[in-house]
């Protein structure tokens, strides 16, 4: 981003990890790469639906076979359904269409479906629509932004505030997804602090006091600011049984602003003996690994090493609603 102002700044840190999903009528793609414009320069990270760059300019011609045929072969509906999962929230561009007024259709309906019962928060563009199912969204209790990005942000902006032990992204979107498993609306704020131990930590002991330190340093450079939750997560891998290489492990711990405290302390995948030969020796840990090795982006060996049918996000959102089930 090219940061033009203090103000901006602040704003990006604000929400950096939120996640807006947009959905409506393929009929209003242009209006939808418009919006994801504006939430981006907000600081969102943002999810269109699939084949929005082939339909600029769409009209819905064709018959409804067409269309179906479409969205089976794209698999549109289901890919859709995943960007709201990884979502803290969906706007629905409810655009005057075909004579109705703030039109919301049976896909929008279905993804508001999605989103209420996941506990993500549903933004309306307009006013809810007097249709056959305004009951149902209705009982959604969406929120109208009335066409104001800003009523978005101040919604974000009010929620309280969970710290994190971490700044990155992974952990970030994981806690906060995590929270939302039992309906908790949270603003995760990552922290970069210090663990106290190596890079890569290779037994439970090790891990553990990774986390217990991160936690301490957490409460004490966020001293002053108002947290209902503080949460510290420290990854590593240990030898759990003699005829297995290392596992993933992570050590979850979460603290109330009352003092309440409730630790985790989970077990994984087998990490291939090809990835843990070569760190520390090689690489200071497997992110680093897999990311300079294999070209791996966000640094995630889980997805190197399963063929990208597993993320270390996935097992991060675990280790947290375990832990958050116990406090």
């Amino acid at each position: 981003y090219d940061f033009s102002s203090l103000i901006f700044i602040v704003t990006i840190i604000i929400y950096l990890g939120m996640t807006i999903s947009i959905c409506g009528s393929m009929r209003f793609a242009n209006e939808m790469e418009e919006w994801r414009k504006k939430l981006t320069e907000k600081g969102f990270e943002v999810f269109v639906p699939g084949g929005i760059d082939d339909l600029k300019g769409y009209k819905e011609a064709g018959s409804s076979e067409e269309s179906t045929k479409r969205k089976i072969n794209n698999d549109f509906i289901r890919a859709h359904y995943k960007f709201i999962q990884q979502s803290e929230g969906i706007l629905i561009l409810n655009y005057d269409k075909e004579g109705v007024k703030n039109y919301i259709g049976a896909n929008s309906l279905m993804e508001m479906g999605f989103a209420f019962t996941q506990n993500r928060d549903i933004f309306l563009l307009n006013p809810i629509p007097e249709i056959s199912s305004t009951a149902e969204i209705k009982a959604m209790q969406p929120i109208v932004i009335n066409g104001d990005v800003n009523k978005i942000i101040k919604y974000y902006n009010k929620l309280p505030q969970v710290f994190l032990s971490s700044e990155s992204m992974i952990k970030v979107k994981a806690t906060s997804l995590a929270f939302r498993e039992f309906d908790m609306r949270y603003k995760v704020i990552g922290f970069k602090t210090k663990s106290g131990i190596n890079e890569q930590p290779y037994s439970i002991e090790e891990t553990h006091l990774g986390a217990m330190n991160r936690l301490d340093n957490l409460k004490e450079i966020t001293d002053g600011k108002k947290a209902e939750f503080y949460v510290s997560i420290e990854s590593g891998d240990a030898i759990i049984h003699p005829e297995y290489n290392y596992f993933g492990l992570s050590v979850c711990m979460i603290e109330d602003k009352n003092g309440k405290r409730a630790v985790t302390i989970g077990t994984d995948l087998e990490i291939p003996k090809e990835l843990t030969d070569l760190v520390p020796s090689k690489y200071p840990d497997l992110g680093i690994l897999v990311q300079d090795k294999y070209g791996i982006k966000n640094k995630d060996p889980y997805l190197y090493f399963t063929h990208g049918k597993l993320s270390r996000d996935r097992l991060v959102f675990n280790s947290v609603v375990n832990t958050l089930a116990c406090i």
